[in-house]
């Protein structure tokens, strides 16, 4: 009798946990994404032209993007030359390619990646050019 008892709060306990965790990950879809941000108008970094981000990992993925922006965009398929991807990490590689997708985002979009990406602290953004010509931001480890 006990173990029966036991395994309905174990169940009650995991389905209100997981309920949470839904709650959670749709209200911040909802306010936007959890990521975003209002750049300053006076910002250097930040003005009124759309900036073409290559992403190669986490954000390939159509949830995480939700998560940093709030919406999935309108990613493309894309690919990055000289490089190979050693775990999250780009590394300069002749001979090999990377496979990704290329995002085009406007200034509060791209304050978002930087916050998602720790800009400064983990990453840094750099400017690559992509196998079709593309010049475009890239995030790669300190």
């Amino acid at each position: 009798m006990a173990k029966v008892k036991r395994k309905k709060i174990i169940f009650t306990v995991a389905l209100l946990s997981i309920t949470a965790v839904v709650w959670f990950l749709y209200s911040g879809i909802e306010a936007g994404g959890f990521f975003r941000v209002t750049p300053s108008q006076t910002s250097s970094v930040y003005h009124d032209a759309e900036y073409p981000v290559f992403v190669y990992g986490t954000l390939r993925l159509s949830l995480v993007r939700h998560l940093v922006f709030g919406a999935d965009g309108e990613p493309e398929p894309a690919m990055l030359p000289g490089f190979t991807r050693r775990g999250l990490d780009l590394v300069e590689e002749e001979r090999s390619r990377v496979h990704g997708l290329l995002l085009e985002v406007g200034p509060a979009e791209l304050a978002a990646l930087d916050r998602y990406e720790r800009l400064g602290v983990r990453y840094r953004r750099d400017r690559v050019m992509l196998a079709d010509g593309t010049e475009a931001w890239v995030y790669r480890r300190r």
